[in-house]
């Protein structure tokens, strides 16, 4: 038993010193946190999309492929780089508070903006809805003064000097003072005849 133990433990130290502690052919660290920045972005987007078995294959390759195009890598590279990165897990941990702290600035910058738009918005539909109000309340003082200055001109102006409509007015009065007068003598004498 003392054996197998012993060849475990010899296998497991052997596993262990093959790791990648070569650097050569190694992304360099500013340019693997800004790829790691990239990458994390890349999966926030992919998560939107509708989760259907070939839909992350499908849309997913294309953008960590154009991405790794971007940074001059590809993806055996950045799995090398991502295994040395991690097998130090001081330096890894610097590494991703540095991502991290980028991800919550971008973030932050896109919720300001966000806020900006929408509070925008909401001051358009509020002007929008006032003026809609107004149009159904009605005119508005400033309305109703230019419209009994409008009156008040066309009034003294027709009180100036008389006029043809003026005249007519005058006489339909008359006529129809004429006519009620009528009626009531025609009334009185149909009342006083004897049946």
């Amino acid at each position: 038993m003392r054996k197998y133990i012993s060849l475990f433990f010899s296998a497991l130290l052997f596993l262990c010193a093959c790791g990648d502690s070569d650097s050569s052919g190694v992304i360099e660290k500013d340019k693997m946190v800004n790829l790691l920045v990239d990458i994390h972005i890349v999966d926030g987007s992919i998560s939107e999309l509708i989760q259907m078995p070939d839909t992350l294959y499908k849309y997913g390759t294309a953008k960590y492929l154009d991405l790794f195009k971007r940074y001059d890598t590809d993806s055996a590279q950045f799995n090398k780089s991502f295994r040395y990165y991690s097998s130090n897990p001081k330096e890894f941990a610097v590494m991703y508070d540095t991502i991290v702290n980028r991800l919550k600035v971008q973030t932050d910058v896109l919720t300001k903006k966000f806020e900006k738009q929408r509070a925008a918005e909401q001051k358009k539909m509020l002007e929008e809805q006032k003026k809609s109000n107004a149009k159904k309340a009605g005119p508005t003082s400033v309305q109703l003064d230019s419209i009994k200055k409008a009156d008040s001109t066309k009034a003294a102006a027709l009180k100036g000097r008389p006029t043809s409509i003026l005249l007519l007015k005058e006489r339909l009065k008359k006529l129809k003072a004429a006519k009620a007068a009528k009626k009531i003598k025609d009334s009185t004498k149909k009342n006083a005849l004897p049946r």
